[in-house]
Protein backbone atom coordinates (compact mmCIF):
# COMPACT_ATOMS: atom_id res chain seq x y z
CA UNK A 1 0.00 0.00 0.00
CA UNK A 2 0.83 4.05 0.05
CA UNK A 3 1.43 3.73 3.52
CA UNK A 4 4.37 1.18 3.12
CA UNK A 5 6.00 3.06 0.02
CA UNK A 6 5.66 6.52 2.23
CA UNK A 7 7.89 4.61 5.17
CA UNK A 8 10.43 2.56 2.76
CA UNK A 9 10.88 6.58 1.69
CA UNK A 10 11.68 7.82 5.24
CA UNK A 11 13.54 4.64 5.24
CA UNK A 12 15.66 5.66 2.26
CA UNK A 13 16.03 9.38 3.21
CA UNK A 14 17.51 8.08 6.63
CA UNK A 15 19.77 6.26 4.74
CA UNK A 16 20.94 8.84 3.06
CA UNK A 17 21.21 11.81 5.39
CA UNK A 18 18.54 13.37 4.13
CA UNK A 19 16.77 15.31 6.95
CA UNK A 20 13.35 14.27 8.36
CA UNK A 21 10.80 16.95 9.31
CA UNK A 22 7.72 17.39 10.76
CA UNK A 23 6.22 17.89 7.51
CA UNK A 24 7.89 14.70 6.05
CA UNK A 25 6.42 12.73 9.67
CA UNK A 26 3.26 14.02 9.55
CA UNK A 27 2.75 13.29 5.32
CA UNK A 28 4.01 9.40 6.59
CA UNK A 29 1.94 9.38 9.53
CA UNK A 30 -1.33 10.39 7.53
CA UNK A 31 -0.54 8.09 4.81
CA UNK A 32 -0.94 5.51 7.99
CA UNK A 33 -4.29 7.01 9.47
CA UNK A 34 -5.81 6.74 5.34
CA UNK A 35 -5.10 2.91 5.30
CA UNK A 36 -5.94 2.43 9.74
CA UNK A 37 -2.31 1.00 10.75
CA UNK A 38 -2.43 2.93 13.86
CA UNK A 39 1.02 1.20 14.86
CA UNK A 40 2.55 2.47 12.31
CA UNK A 41 1.53 6.20 12.90
CA UNK A 42 1.69 5.40 16.87
CA UNK A 43 5.73 3.97 15.98
CA UNK A 44 6.27 7.57 13.54
CA UNK A 45 4.63 9.67 16.95
CA UNK A 46 7.38 7.97 18.57
CA UNK A 47 10.39 8.39 16.30
CA UNK A 48 9.11 12.05 16.15
CA UNK A 49 9.77 12.29 19.65
CA UNK A 50 13.20 10.55 19.82
CA UNK A 51 14.36 12.66 17.21
CA UNK A 52 12.98 15.58 18.72
CA UNK A 53 11.29 16.51 15.77
CA UNK A 54 8.04 18.71 17.05
CA UNK A 55 4.74 17.57 17.02
CA UNK A 56 1.61 19.30 15.99
CA UNK A 57 -1.90 19.30 15.86
CA UNK A 58 -1.66 17.43 12.25
CA UNK A 59 0.20 15.00 13.90
CA UNK A 60 -1.50 14.12 16.43
CA UNK A 61 -4.64 13.88 14.38
CA UNK A 62 -3.34 12.08 11.78
CA UNK A 63 -2.95 9.22 14.11
CA UNK A 64 -5.91 9.83 16.12
CA UNK A 65 -7.30 9.12 12.75
CA UNK A 66 -5.73 6.01 12.17
CA UNK A 67 -6.82 4.93 15.80
CA UNK A 68 -10.25 5.89 15.11
CA UNK A 69 -10.56 3.52 11.72
CA UNK A 70 -9.21 0.57 13.87
CA UNK A 71 -11.52 1.39 16.88
CA UNK A 72 -8.42 1.60 19.32
CA UNK A 73 -9.98 3.45 21.88
CA UNK A 74 -7.34 3.54 24.34
CA UNK A 75 -4.48 4.59 22.15
CA UNK A 76 -6.72 7.68 20.94
CA UNK A 77 -6.87 8.75 25.02
CA UNK A 78 -3.31 8.17 25.37
CA UNK A 79 -2.51 10.17 22.19
CA UNK A 80 -4.75 12.42 24.02
CA UNK A 81 -3.27 12.51 27.18
CA UNK A 82 -0.04 13.05 25.55
CA UNK A 83 -1.11 16.01 23.54
CA UNK A 84 -2.32 17.23 27.14
CA UNK A 85 1.17 16.66 28.23
CA UNK A 86 2.87 18.42 25.92
CA UNK A 87 0.04 21.48 26.02
CA UNK A 88 -0.87 20.75 22.58
CA UNK A 89 -4.14 22.06 21.70
CA UNK A 90 -7.44 19.95 21.65
CA UNK A 91 -9.82 21.21 18.65
CA UNK A 92 -12.75 19.66 17.73
CA UNK A 93 -11.53 17.33 14.84
CA UNK A 94 -9.04 16.05 17.65
CA UNK A 95 -11.63 15.20 19.80
CA UNK A 96 -13.83 14.23 17.18
CA UNK A 97 -11.22 11.13 16.19
CA UNK A 98 -11.33 10.11 19.81
CA UNK A 99 -14.94 9.81 20.50
CA UNK A 100 -15.19 8.09 17.28
CA UNK A 101 -12.55 6.16 18.33
CA UNK A 102 -14.26 5.27 21.38
CA UNK A 103 -17.90 4.43 19.71
CA UNK A 104 -16.57 1.61 17.73
CA UNK A 105 -14.39 0.13 20.33
CA UNK A 106 -17.96 -0.06 22.33
CA UNK A 107 -17.18 2.34 24.89
CA UNK A 108 -19.83 4.72 25.46
CA UNK A 109 -18.59 5.86 29.28
CA UNK A 110 -15.47 6.82 27.54
CA UNK A 111 -16.87 9.08 24.81
CA UNK A 112 -19.68 10.55 26.87
CA UNK A 113 -16.75 11.60 29.72
CA UNK A 114 -14.61 13.08 26.36
CA UNK A 115 -18.21 14.99 25.42
CA UNK A 116 -18.19 16.57 28.72
CA UNK A 117 -14.88 17.12 28.59
CA UNK A 118 -14.69 19.13 25.61
CA UNK A 119 -17.69 21.02 27.17
CA UNK A 120 -15.73 22.14 30.07
CA UNK A 121 -12.97 22.99 27.96
CA UNK A 122 -15.02 25.24 25.41
CA UNK A 123 -14.31 23.00 22.56
CA UNK A 124 -16.55 23.52 19.65
CA UNK A 125 -19.11 20.28 19.41
CA UNK A 126 -20.30 19.91 16.27
CA UNK A 127 -22.67 17.67 14.14
CA UNK A 128 -19.74 14.72 13.63
CA UNK A 129 -19.23 15.19 17.44
CA UNK A 130 -22.43 15.02 18.60
CA UNK A 131 -23.12 12.20 16.36
CA UNK A 132 -20.97 9.61 17.52
CA UNK A 133 -21.57 10.54 20.85
CA UNK A 134 -24.97 9.12 20.39
CA UNK A 135 -24.06 6.35 17.67
CA UNK A 136 -21.67 5.18 21.11
CA UNK A 137 -24.88 5.20 23.07
CA UNK A 138 -26.27 3.60 21.01
CA UNK A 139 -23.99 0.81 20.83
CA UNK A 140 -24.73 0.22 24.70
CA UNK A 141 -27.55 0.43 24.48
CA UNK A 142 -27.99 3.91 26.34
CA UNK A 143 -31.25 5.40 25.01
CA UNK A 144 -31.67 7.84 27.64
CA UNK A 145 -28.42 9.22 26.72
CA UNK A 146 -28.56 9.15 23.34
CA UNK A 147 -31.89 11.90 23.53
CA UNK A 148 -30.42 13.84 25.61
CA UNK A 149 -27.41 14.64 23.40
CA UNK A 150 -30.07 14.80 20.87
CA UNK A 151 -31.96 17.47 22.49
CA UNK A 152 -28.74 19.06 23.31
CA UNK A 153 -28.37 19.58 19.83
CA UNK A 154 -31.40 21.47 19.08
CA UNK A 155 -30.70 23.93 22.11
CA UNK A 156 -26.93 24.30 20.88
CA UNK A 157 -27.98 24.68 17.42
CA UNK A 158 -25.66 21.96 15.93
CA UNK A 159 -27.22 20.57 12.78
CA UNK A 160 -29.17 17.55 13.05
CA UNK A 161 -28.71 15.36 10.07
CA UNK A 162 -30.17 11.91 9.28
CA UNK A 163 -27.15 9.64 10.93
CA UNK A 164 -27.98 11.86 14.23
CA UNK A 165 -31.92 10.77 13.78
CA UNK A 166 -30.89 7.22 12.91
CA UNK A 167 -29.02 6.92 15.71
CA UNK A 168 -31.23 8.20 18.27
CA UNK A 169 -34.09 6.03 17.13
CA UNK A 170 -32.13 3.31 16.95
CA UNK A 171 -31.23 3.74 20.05
CA UNK A 172 -34.14 4.06 21.59
CA UNK A 173 -35.82 0.87 19.34
CA UNK A 174 -32.98 -1.02 21.00
CA UNK A 175 -34.54 -0.71 24.61
CA UNK A 176 -38.33 -1.03 23.54
CA UNK A 177 -38.90 2.82 23.87
CA UNK A 178 -40.96 3.05 20.79
CA UNK A 179 -42.71 6.15 21.91
CA UNK A 180 -39.58 7.75 21.78
CA UNK A 181 -38.52 6.51 18.35
CA UNK A 182 -42.52 7.63 16.87
CA UNK A 183 -41.49 11.33 18.09
CA UNK A 184 -38.08 10.72 16.48
CA UNK A 185 -39.37 9.91 13.44
CA UNK A 186 -41.75 12.63 13.56
CA UNK A 187 -39.23 15.59 13.81
CA UNK A 188 -37.26 13.89 10.89
CA UNK A 189 -40.73 14.21 8.85
CA UNK A 190 -41.03 17.75 9.41
CA UNK A 191 -37.73 18.22 8.92
CA UNK A 192 -38.18 16.81 5.83
CA UNK A 193 -35.54 14.09 5.88
CA UNK A 194 -37.71 10.93 5.63
CA UNK A 195 -40.58 10.96 3.58
CA UNK A 196 -43.98 10.88 4.64
CA UNK A 197 -45.81 8.08 3.68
Amino acid sequence: GKWEQVLELLGTMKQRNVQINRITCNAAISACAKCGEWMKAWELLTLMAQRRIQTDTMSYNAALSACEKSGQWMNALAILGEMAEGRTELGTVTCNAAISACEKGDEWVKALELLSSMAQARVQLDTITLNAAISACQKGGQWVNALEIFSGMAQAVVQINMITCSAAVSACDQRASWSQAMHLLDVMQSSGMVPSG
